[in-house]
């Protein structure tokens, strides 16, 4: 039975999950389908309140367009979208490679709108969309911006430019209606089908949308840096959680999709049609507990890089803020049976 709310103890300080899909880079032609599609069709499914505001209700003063920091009427919506290009500069003796860059950010319009779309046909290093809700009357700082509402990126990396990632955040509090859980999963498995993707995930947004994974902050195993982690994904899978995607390489090596549908880690595993499998732990992302994350970290372990995960902060985990994780080495799980 689902809880009334998402509510479970150790993780009480943590309220946004985010999205993270990696995949090797595409053809720029098939990046600006694949990225106009993330951004329309995410922004409707994630916000679709907000979108709506945006678009027929009252405009924002020409103030509020032409201020850099999110500010209109009290109560209304504030959305930016933005666009950033590396460019290689020089090496320092040290053998570091350093960058220069160039980024055009606009507030929401239609107009903008419509640039930033066009952007996309030459692939930037960073597409970013990023809305708010502007603090009501009577509040502190009517007018300003309340709490971040969405944010949606199509990344490449400077240091990694072959690598594609696709991620949003959200407040984890809109998984509190079943309707909204399987309208993300499906713009999800909508955008997955077909690129085969290399790892994916929600998780929480433990620090940003280019950031790690539980495994890949605690794990020794897999690298240092994301320029070693990220070109890894088909050699060992980098997290898991109420939704993981593995790469068809690792699924694989686990028996594939008859071998893991016939453990009970998995309330639905599927194979997608361009390769990869979609895991999803239970039916209702209330309903992933601890225990639902000891099932998925079991029947996983044989992909997971090896060592035990290291405890970030006791204080954090007092406080609820802990990562949602299993503290135990992989490569000692015995194999997960039915």
């Amino acid at each position: 039975m689902a809880s009334q709310q998402v509510s479970r103890a150790r993780f009480a300080g943590l309220d946004t999950l985010r999205c993270m899909i990696d995949v090797e880079m595409p053809s720029a032609e098939r990046y600006a389908a694949i990225a106009r599609r993330w951004f329309d069709a995410g922004f409707s499914v994630l916000a679709p309140e907000q979108r709506a505001a945006l678009e027929t209700g009252p405009k924002l003063p020409p103030e509020a367009i032409r201020r850099p920091i999110p500010g209109g009427p009290p109560g209304a919506t504030w959305a930016f979208v933005s666009a950033t290009r590396y460019f290689p500069k020089n090496v320092t003796k040290a053998g570091i490679q350093t960058y220069t860059h160039k980024e055009s950010s606009r507030v929401w319009s239609p107009a903008s709108w419509k640039w930033f779309l066009g952007q996309l046909a030459d692939p930037p290093n960073d597409a970013t969309l990023g809305t708010a809700h502007l603090q009501d009357e009577g509040s502190p700082s009517p007018g300003y911006q309340e709490d971040p509402r969405i944010r949606l990126t199509a990344w490449r990396p400077k240091e990694l430019p072959t690598w594609l990632r696709l991620a949003f955040s959200a407040a984890e509090s809109d998984l509190n209606d079943p309707e909204r859980q399987q309208s993300w999963l499906a713009f999800i498995r909508e955008t997955v089908a077909e690129l085969n993707p290399a790892f994916g995930i929600i998780d929480y947004q433990y620090d940003s949308l280019y950031g790690k994974t539980a495994v890949e902050r605690l794990v020794r195993g897999i690298g240092v840096d994301r320029a070693e982690k990220i070109p890894r994904s088909r050699e060992l899978l980098r997290g898991y959680d109420w939704l993981t995607i593995c790469p068809q390489e690792l699924a694989d090596r686990l028996g594939g999709v008859e071998a893991l549908r016939g453990i009970s880690a998995f309330h639905e595993v599927a194979q997608l049609p361009g390769g990869g499998v979609w895991l999803l732990a239970t039916a209702d992302y209330r309903d992933y507990d601890e225990a639902a994350t000891d099932r998925v970290f079991r029947a996983l372990a044989p992909v997971l890089p090896p060592g035990t995960p290291v405890l970030a902060n006791q204080k954090r985990a007092e406080q609820g803020r802990d990562y949602r994780i299993v503290y135990q080495d992989a490569s000692t799980v015995r194999p997960a049976t039915a």
